[in-house]
Parts: structure tokens; sequence; C-alpha cells
């Protein structure tokens, strides 16, 4: 791969293969993962959102829903989303995070709903007066929130939280919830990996990590395989056990941090 690592194409977007379309994100000698990212799509970087798309960026109708981030889907409908400042990697880092998700659910419709939780929505919002690019969003951002993603405006009233999220967002549940929709029944190998995907999948950008800092997480830079290998031997690795050991005391970005 580049020699400049992972985050190469994040220091210098404009290098060869790493144009706003077509990002290398790759191994060097730090580092043996390699990914690459094609965006045939909007291509957002700042020059687009500068010169192509107006003040509110691209609309649905201009992005590939399934890997756009809440702030190009949802900014212009929160309070405050102007503040943000989209930048071209936090872009990229949502979208590892949703091929990674690919990955272990062996779908590219991670964010998908049950045909029965559509027919709710469309029969309590009345969905069928909106346009279809309006449909499209409230199932995708209803998506999103049964894997724990949403907007930090949440109801004060704790009835109303619990009727907008039923189900639980602990670690245990959601690790749980990952190894019910793998196929193969495997899910997430470790807690520490979860932690990760929700960095890379969270709903305000800037608490995202870069690639950079990815490669940073304790799920990369600490040994935990052998001790959940001998927990899982003693019947003793739960659902977030393993993780217990590693207490986030390290900066966030900085090696070994969780």
């Amino acid at each position: 791969g580049p020699d400049g690592g992972w985050d190469n194409c994040h220091d210098d977007p404009h290098r060869a293969g790493c144009s706003s379309v077509h990002r290398l994100c790759g191994a060097s000698s730090a580092s043996p993962y390699l990914l690459r990212l094609i965006d045939l799509g909007s291509a957002i970087d700042t020059y687009s959102l500068q010169h192509l798309y107006g003040r509110e960026g691209p609309s649905a109708e201009q992005l590939t829903l399934e890997y756009a981030p809440p702030e190009a889907l949802f900014g212009r409908y929160w309070e405050g989303s102007r503040a943000m400042k989209p930048r071209m990697w936090t872009y990229d880092m949502w979208s590892v995070g949703v091929v990674w998700l690919e990955l272990l659910l062996g779908t590219p419709h991670v964010f998908q709903l049950s045909p029965h939780t559509r027919s709710l929505l469309d029969a309590k919002l009345r969905l069928s007066e909106r346009s279809e690019g309006d449909r499209q969003l409230v199932y995708l951002l209803r998506g999103m929130m049964e894997w724990c993603i949403y907007p930090p405006q949440v109801p004060s009233n704790r009835r109303s939280r619990r009727e907008l999220m039923s189900w639980s967002c602990t670690e245990a549940s959601l690790m749980r919830m990952i190894k019910e929709r793998d196929p193969t029944g495997l899910g997430m190998d470790h807690p520490l990996g979860l932690r990760l995907l929700q960095r890379l999948l969270h709903w305000e950008p800037s608490f995202r990590p870069t690639a950079a800092q990815a490669l940073n997480h304790a799920y990369f830079t600490r040994d935990w395989k052998a001790s959940h290998d001998s927990e899982k031997k003693s019947g003793a690795a739960g659902a977030g056990a393993s993780s217990r050991g590693y207490q986030c005391t390290t900066a966030f970005g900085e090696l070994g941090w969780c």
C-alpha cells in the first residue's frame, strides 16, 4: 500500500489515487490493514460542498443513502446542524463503519427495516402523504435508531423516550443483536470491536475517529485475544465480560484508547 499509512488520503486528499471519488486508505509498514473506498455517487468533499450543493448540502436524491452519514442526510432538520463543519474524513469513517457492519451481517442493507416496522411507521406517521425521498429518510433514521444511532435531542420525558426507543442500547444487547443477525452466528469477536464500531457510526461527526486514531484503538493495539479465548474456555465470558479489564483511561485517539 501507499507509504503514508491508512490515513494517507485524509492527510493529502489530492494525491494520486485519492480523489473525491476514489480514496485508498491502505497498509503501511506500521499496519497491515487495507481498505479501498470508492464513491460513485455525490463524491462529497470540501470543494463540492462549497460550490456544487449550496448551504444545505446534497439532497437525499443526490446521496448513496446507505453510506451517507447523518449530518449529510438529516443535518438540515436539526437545530445547530449549520454549526457543523463537514469534513471529508468524517464521511469516510462513517462509511468504514457501514462496510464493517455489512461484513458482520452479510448484507448491504444494514439499516433496513422489517416489513412490519415499515407498515407501522407508514400508518402512524401517515407516510403515504410524503414524497418517496422523505419516506426513505424516515425508514433510514428508524433503522439507525435500532442500532442506537440517534440525534442528541432526545425527549426529556422518560415515557416519551421509552416510546421512541423501546429497546436496550447496552453493550451486551448490541453484541447479542449482531450475533442474531449474523448469518454465520458468530457475531462481533470482542466488545472492544463494538466500541470502535460505535465510534465510527457515531451521530456526531466530531466523535468519530480519524483513520490514524482508529488504528490506535485497543481493538487493534491490545492483546485481548488470549484472555478472551481463556474466558470462553472457562465459560466466564459473557457479551461484555472480556472488555471489563480494559478501562478506557487513555485519551481519545491515543495508542490503546477505547
